[in-house]
């Protein structure tokens, strides 16, 4: 029975592979180095923060769900974590969007709805989420979390607050 892959595994092979790479020049870099990113996926506030103070300076993105931020330092790196956890979403108006008909069929209607249009305000990246005390669980979702607009923007690289439609 293989065993499980703890974060030490991880990191061990890590150096591993550094160390292979830097004494072999003949060995390619890995494929997905050039063609896609390693994603680090933070599932709560504490981890994101932690990760993006970090690595320092870089750049950010999002999507429609998610939240990211690539470190100049490792740029196949791509710390991500969902915007409905790590920022606040205000709805600051509606619009109607008309029925649709697609033409040479019949039962192709989409039908006229309101939809929410939405601003999502997050703190700047690296701003602190609140200290856990010890033995807190960062994965408990039980424990009082800090309001996110009451989190500590103090050596931020991003100032002020970061806007994503």
């Amino acid at each position: 029975m293989k065993k499980e892959f703890s974060r030490e595994d991880y990191v061990e092979s890590l150096r591993l592979l550094a160390g292979v790479l830097e004494n072999n020049p003949d060995i390619p870099l890995n494929y997905s180095v050039a063609t896609h990113s390693e994603m680090l996926f933070c599932h709560d506030s504490v981890s994101w923060h932690a990760a993006v103070k970090a690595f320092g300076s870089g750049a950010k993105d999002a999507d429609e769900d998610t939240l990211g931020f690539r470190p100049d330092t490792v740029p196949w790196l791509k710390i991500t974590g969902f915007k409905n956890v790590l920022c606040e979403r205000v709805v600051i108006g509606t619009e109607i969007v008309p029925e649709k008909m697609v033409p040479a069929t019949e039962a192709s209607v989409t039908p006229s709805f309101e939809r929410e249009i939405v601003e999502w305000k997050c703190k700047p990246f690296t701003a602190a989420p609140h200290q856990l005390a010890p033995g807190d669980d960062p994965e408990d979702e039980t424990r009082d979390e800090p309001d996110p607009r009451e989190m500590d923007d103090t050596n931020d690289s991003f100032p002020g607050e970061v806007f994503f439609s």
